[in-house]
């Protein structure tokens, strides 16, 4: 009897048979690993779209915050120089933004000159590199973009004393150009002879003639840089200037996070130099100063002493009545430094725990002697006998409403406590 190898046909069948089993279990092997591959190369792409995301997440972070880059809001009113930081240091970061902000922009690669330009007048290099951007999209538009004119900045000046203030920045005889603008206004915009020039004269600038004027968030600067208006404009908030200047703004402190201040630096020096310049200024009209500040109606000397600390610097919020100054302190020890007045226990253990620059909180007897409010203000000095302070809501012959400087005794304060930045 025959094999099966020996009849005719059975062989190949039996040969096909293997064949295609082989064939379809290779079939099979090259789907599962096809399956095995797609779905390796999308868990790979979901890891890295993640990682991108956490990345970008992470870049918009300024280390030492708790929030997001964008540090800078309207009301922000601290543009100066972080301390301790290395102009040489921001060189790169500044180009890096300079490059992203505007990749055409003749500013491009003067990084060192804006770090370096800011650190005399204590301006921040990010606050030029965004109001440039605001006026001329860094030099590329606008007056900015005029052959020869270098005013990345769009500054004008007054003719009458072009030469006495402009004389390090433009050539003789040579310093502005005039327009007669579509509203009527004939403006006189300044020539500087180079780039460099313009960048060296924007932060003395904004120094001189804003920030140590009392004009210290972008709205009041936009009030009277861009309209004119040594009063605060209405909406000035909301304004495109404003909006562009704070968007840029931010952008440059997430390539130079350094730049931004974090809370706890700002020197006890800082806030009683502030506090001093606000009273020089304002003591005399402080009328027009509590209407700017929208502190009509109501008991505002909590604000303005947290308003200077603002305006030094701290990361503080504007806080009101002057009971929740010590409450806010109290409560985050982590950020402030609170000595509550069972601390306070004697005139000799007061004058050794007060500082100047620190706020205080003391009760107060009410204008109806019923009952006891409070009061805050800034300590401005200390000896054995008495704290020498700077206050909103008073005067300096004691009375309310004003902004005055007093002497306290501290045998006769009855402090809620004292308060500073950690």
């Amino acid at each position: 009897m025959p094999t099966l190898t020996q009849i005719p046909g059975v062989a190949s069948v039996g040969a096909s048979r293997t064949g295609a089993t082989a064939s379809t279990e290779k079939k099979t092997i090259k789907v599962v690993v096809a399956i095995l591959l797609f779905f390796i190369l999308l868990m790979l792409g979901i890891a890295v779209t993640v990682g991108g995301l956490m990345s970008i997440k992470n870049a918009e972070k300024v280390p030492g915050t708790t929030g997001e880059a964008s540090q800078l809001n309207s009301s922000s009113s601290n543009f100066s120089y972080p301390s301790n930081v290395d102009p040489a240091s921001l060189t790169q970061c500044l180009n890096d933004a300079l490059q992203e902000l505007q990749a055409d922009s003749p500013l491009n690669g003067r990084g060192n000159r804006f770090a370096v330009a800011g650190v005399e007048p204590n301006i921040n290099p990010a606050l030029s590199i965004a109001m440039g951007m605001a006026e001329t999209t860094l030099g590329t538009a606008g007056h900015g973009a005029r052959d020869n004119h270098h005013n990345p900045f769009g500054l004008t000046t007054n003719p009458s004393r072009a030469d006495e203030d402009l004389a390090e920045y433009t050539n003789a005889g040579d310093r502005y150009y005039t327009i007669n603008g579509g509203d009527g206004i004939t403006r006189h915009f300044i020539k500087f002879k180079s780039w460099e020039a313009a960048i060296d004269y924007h932060p003395a600038y904004i120094q001189r003639r804003y920030i140590s004027q009392g004009y210290t968030t972008l709205p009041r600067i936009y009030s009277l840089y861009v309209r004119g208006s040594e009063r605060l404009v209405p909406g000035a908030e909301n304004s495109d200037w404003v909006r562009n200047v704070t968007a840029t703004y931010n952008k440059v402190l997430r390539h130079c996070p350094q730049l931004f201040s974090p809370a706890g630096t700002t020197s006890a020096q800082k806030i009683v130099s502030t506090a001093r310049d606000a009273h020089a200024r304002f003591s005399a009209n402080e009328s027009e100063f509590v209407e700017e500040q929208n502190w009509h109606n109501r008991a505002w000397c909590a604000e303005f002493a947290t308003w200077v600390y603002r305006q030094a610097g701290a990361d503080v919020p504007l806080i009101g009545p002057a009971i929740s100054v010590a409450d806010t302190f109290a409560a985050d020890p982590t950020k402030y430094v609170w000595i509550s007045a069972n601390k306070l226990e004697t005139p000799s253990i007061k004058a050794d725990l007060i500082k100047p620059g620190d706020i205080f909180v003391m009760k107060a007897k009410r204008r109806n002697q019923q009952g006891w409010g409070y009061h805050a203000g800034i300590i401005e000095d200390v000896d054995s006998d008495n704290i020498y302070t700077i206050e909103g809501n008073t005067h300096d012959d004691g009375s309310r409403g004003q902004l005055g400087k007093n002497t306290r005794r501290l045998s006769e304060t009855d402090f809620v406590g004292v308060g500073r930045m950690r």
